[in-house]
């Protein structure tokens, strides 16, 4: 009887654990919670979206999640599993894009209006950047973030801006054919 302990005891734990699963609630179905179609949707600055609801709402979501892997990926150079996430993530399949994130911040030394488009042009630039290493590593370059690299963006389209205190975030839509690695 002594033998067959351990073997019962797993079996009655097996049994209060199947029962315990079965007796928790399902997750609720967010397509019966969502907002109406109607509902006013703003971006995170405040202001009203531009674009129709599901867009701005999938580019919002995309940008916070491409911000936080290439911040991952930013502070562990070395780890290509954080890599790999930015890769798969970034990487739109149907149009042939990456598709990815960039910040810039204001330089408020500079007059007027100027440090306004000095932060759109950084963001842009960052966003450029994070495409051409994306294109570098999909194409298997095992090349650690922040080695230099050179290339030129010929082509690419701004999806959706936001504006966070003095920092605006961009996602940034990139054709693979318009990055030239040199």
């Amino acid at each position: 009887m002594r033998r067959n302990a351990p073997a019962i005891f797993v079996c009655l734990l097996c049994a209060i654990l199947l029962a315990a699963c079965r007796t928790q609630p399902s997750l609720p179905d967010l397509r019966k919670t969502a907002p109406s179609a109607d509902a006013p949707v703003y971006n995170a600055n405040g202001s009203p979206a531009a674009t129709g609801r599901t867009d701005t709402v999938k580019y919002d979501s995309l940008l916070t999640r491409l911000l936080l892997l290439e911040n991952a990926v930013y502070g562990n150079p070395r780890d290509f599993g954080f890599i790999t996430r930015l890769i798969k993530a970034s990487f739109d399949s149907s149009s042939g894009c990456f598709i990815v994130a960039g910040k810039g911040a204001a330089n408020t030394s500079l007059p007027g209006a100027s440090w306004k488009q000095g932060r759109k042009i950084a963001s842009n630039y960052d966003a450029k950047r994070w495409a051409l290493y994306c294109k570098t590593w999909s194409l298997g370059s095992a090349v650690t973030f922040g080695t230099k690299i050179s290339g030129e963006i010929t082509y690419s389209s701004t999806l959706l801006e936001r504006l966070d205190g003095d920092t605006l975030f961009s996602l940034v839509s990139v054709p693979t054919g318009s990055i030239i690695e040199k």
